[in-house]
């Protein structure tokens, strides 16, 4: 028996698509490289607008490597969590981003390691300035750090369409169950062997 394709059963495809098509109500935001997208923009005006938070690598429950972000405000704690990461802690602007076909992700760029500033972290910075003003691609380099280049033609694009989502609410989706407070974290005990 030969299966054929039917042109009638793609138009009941496309109503029954238009009838559930209605407005977005939630919506997954992931920690992304902008390598990974064409043109990206970043939300704000200035470096300024952005926010900045403490990060750490360590693994997750599925023991893939995971971005935590690290918020106390017990100095003695944050010391001892600190600690427990091995002391691997760096600087981040979280940039809620979008890319030229209106995907949402947040990428969190180094300002600096344990207060030492690299070419890469000058050249994530100078990144998300450009990407605040223009459409731009976004591509790691290497040695060389972030490479930027602005399209042929930006006129093509139009202005981002970010979501009304804050900027902490886009940090809370993206970051779901990896914001370090104390140090019984259940990643910080699996990241000691607890």
């Amino acid at each position: 028996m030969t299966i054929r394709f039917s042109k009638e059963k793609a138009q009941r495809v496309k109503q029954e698509t238009i009838n559930m098509d209605g407005a977005v109500t939630s919506q997954a935001i992931e920690i992304q490289s902008p390598g990974k997208f064409q043109f990206v923009r970043c939300r704000g005006n200035s470096l300024e607008d952005l926010i900045l938070a403490h990060t750490c690598k360590i693994f997750d429950p599925d023991g893939e490597e995971a971005q935590y972000i690290i918020q106390c405000e017990n100095k003695q704690k944050l010391e001892k969590i600190y600690e427990l990461c091995d002391y691997k802690v760096s600087t981040k602007y979280l940039a809620p981003m979008i890319d030229n076909f209106g995907t949402e992700f947040l990428w969190t760029v180094s300002c600096s390691m344990n207060g030492k500033q690299q070419g890469f972290h000058i050249s994530g910075n100078k990144a998300l300035e450009l990407s605040q003003e223009k459409w731009c691609r976004i591509l790691w380099g290497g040695k060389r750090g972030w490479i930027t280049r602005t399209p042929v033609n930006q006129e093509k694009f139009k202005e981002p369409q970010f979501s009304n989502l804050t900027d902490e609410e886009i940090i809370n989706i993206a970051c779901h169950n990896r914001v370090i407070t104390d140090t019984d974290h259940e990643a910080l005990q699996r990241h000691q062997g607890v």
